[in-house]
Order: structure tokens, then C-alpha cells, then sequence
């Protein structure tokens, strides 16, 4: 019973960085910025334009990452994306990446988008996009498998969607992802379950050894004066 259970609590206390590991192998894009960025996603990106979602399934017209002095770059060129409500002529995404103190970060991102929407002209040059945090110790890859949004500030005509999200833009060996940090944290939902769970087994063992160790010998019988009642045990 002891087995199964240090079996169960190390599952509970691994399964975070299983749980990543699957979600990162199970991607459909994988953008390859001249072997300098990795970029991997679970889904296509979606770029919602006056409520109008755009899916960039499509092959990029290029991807190319650049590095130096500690800072990568990786741009994505997408052209002729449409669907029932509109068409983008062009779509251009970077992401600029810099590192610092033993860790990396990306610490801008615009994007470049031309065409129409719900019957309205868009020509956005050059918008800087905000969100989710990203970021990773050096030689880490970065990894969270919620779906990220990244829009202009105070504007909401513009969003960029992003699930799954892998990304590498420093130290690539072997032409792989380094080890994922993931953007869940070291203390997931399943980690506190499984700490909670051995705190309480393991208050219900003290208990139950203590509880053992408080029995005695029945001695109500026995003259405290005289010799010990012993009974003899004959065949």
C-alpha cells in the first residue's frame, strides 16, 4: 500500500511536465526562423478583426529569425488570408525577444495587417501588441498551453490568439526545443493536491501509531501487593 501510494504522489507531483510535453508534441504549426527562433504552436494563430476571426492556417510567405547581442527576432509574412467576412492581403507578426540576468524574455511584439473586414478597410502598420508575459530561464524553452491574447492597448477591434504556444529564441542545439518552462508554474492545481493529500495520510498514520502505542496490558486484576496474576498456557 506504501509503494502505491510514493507511486501516486510522484505521478501527481510529475504530471505538470507530462502534461506539457504532450501538449507541445500534439502541435500542428511549427515555424522555423532560420534556425535562430523556434516557434511552435497547438493550433493555427487567430486574429480577430472588428469581430471578425481570421484562422493564419496557411503557410507563411517566410519566416526568419535573426540573433545577435542577445537579441532574437522572428517574423512571420502571411498573405492572402479570407474567410465569408473579409480578406487580409498581408499579415506581418514580430516578435522580438532579449535576454538578460540568466534569463530571456519577449519584450515586444507588432503586427502589420491590410484588408478588409465587415465591409471595413484595415491598414494597421507597425501596432504594438501586448499580453501574456513570456519568458524563460537561458537554454529553456518557454511553454503554456492556454490560449494567449495579445492586443493594442485600450483597442479591442484588434486580438491575436495564440494556444499552445512553444517558443525558443536563444541557445537552439540539435535543432530542438531546450527543456519547457511552463507558464503553469511549479506549484500546479496537482501538485498542491497531492501535497495536501500526503499531509492528511500521513496525520492519519501519526494518529493511528500513536493510537497503537497508547494500548496496554489489561491489569485490573492483578493485586499491586502481591505477585502477578500469570496464567500458564498447558497442552
Amino acid at each position: 500500500m506504501d509503494k502505491f501510494f510514493l507511486f501516486f504522489l510522484a505521478y501527481l507531483i510529475t504530471c505538470p511536465k507530462a502534461f506539457a510535453d504532450d501538449a507541445s508534441n500534439d502541435t500542428r504549426i511549427f515555424y522555423n526562423g532560420t534556425g535562430e527562433v523556434f516557434f511552435k504552436a497547438q493550433e493555427p494563430l487567430v486574429l480577430k478583426l472588428n469581430n471578425v476571426s481570421f484562422v493564419l492556417d496557411k503557410d507563411p510567405e517566410s519566416a526568419e529569425g535573426t540573433s545577435e547581442n542577445g537579441t532574437s527576432t522572428l517574423t512571420l509574412k502571411f498573405k492572402d488570408i479570407s474567410n465569408e467576412a473579409g480578406q487580409l492581403s498581408s499579415v506581418d507578426l514580430v516578435m522580438s525577444f532579449s535576454e538578460s540576468m540568466g534569463y530571456w524574455k519577449m519584450s515586444k511584439g507588432m503586427i502589420s495587417v491590410k484588408g478588409t473586414a465587415n465591409g471595413t478597410q484595415i491598414d494597421n502598420t507597425d501596432v504594438a501588441i501586448h499580453g501574456q508575459k513570456i519568458e524563460a530561464p537561458r537554454r529553456f524553452s518557454y511553454h503554456c498551453s492556454r490560449v494567449l491574447s495579445y492586443k493594442p492597448v485600450n483597442d479591442t477591434n484588434l486580438v491575436l490568439l495564440i494556444k499552445g504556444i512553444q517558443v525558443q529564441p536563444f541557445e537552439i542545439t540539435d535543432d530542438r526545443f531546450g527543456r519547457s518552462y511552463d507558464c503553469q508554474g511549479f506549484f500546479s492545481i496537482a501538485l498542491l493536491t497531492a501535497i495536501f493529500l500526503a499531509i492528511l495520510i500521513g496525520a492519519l498514520l501519526g494518529w493511528g501509531i500513536s493510537m497503537l502505542m497508547s494500548v496496554n496490558a489489561p491489569d485490573r486484576f492483578d493485586d499491586p501487593k502481591g505477585k502477578p496474576l500469570v496464567v500458564n498456557a498447558l497442552e
